[in-house]
């Protein structure tokens, strides 16, 4: 099934906020992946999932020296989690892209920020307009 038809059909959420988060975007409620930290009580426990998706991509933006106040594009950004930490935490001017209608209407639903529903194939952003781009744990939806 291609990417947007499984995120855009998710029958997980009976909760109209979170349509399309699949069931890790339920017990997260934001990133739409676990927690990639070396800490066992936050694997232990689903209901700091949350806490442990965000330190992971904390970690990762930092790794990538993302500056603050950078223009940031957010390739399958999901129901967009890093968009909203990359504005909370980095005060980046941000752009979330991803290819489900669903997810991108839940980002909306679920705080502040620029969104724009397209592929990573045909991306609709002018080139050298941007600091930094970001994609998480999203490739093996890439097809080709």
């Amino acid at each position: 099934m291609k990417t947007a038809e499984y995120y855009d059909n998710s029958n997980y959420a009976d909760d109209e906020l979170l349509r399309g988060t699949g069931v890790v975007g339920l017990i997260s409620g934001d990133h739409l992946h676990p927690p990639m930290v070396n800490d066992a009580e936050i694997w232990k426990d689903s209901k700091r999932w949350k806490e442990g998706a965000a330190e992971s991509v904390r970690r990762l933006l930092e790794r990538a020296g993302i500056a603050r106040g950078s223009s940031v594009l957010d390739v399958g950004c999901g129901v967009g989690g890093t968009v909203r930490l990359l504005q909370r935490e980095f005060s980046a001017r941000t752009i979330g892209l991803n290819i489900s209608a669903t997810q991108i209407a839940t980002a909306r639903k679920l705080g502040p920020g620029a969104y724009v529903q397209a592929s990573i194939t045909a991306i609709p952003i002018q080139s050298n307009c941007l600091d930094a781009v970001t994609s998480i744990n999203m490739f093996y939806h890439i097809a080709d």
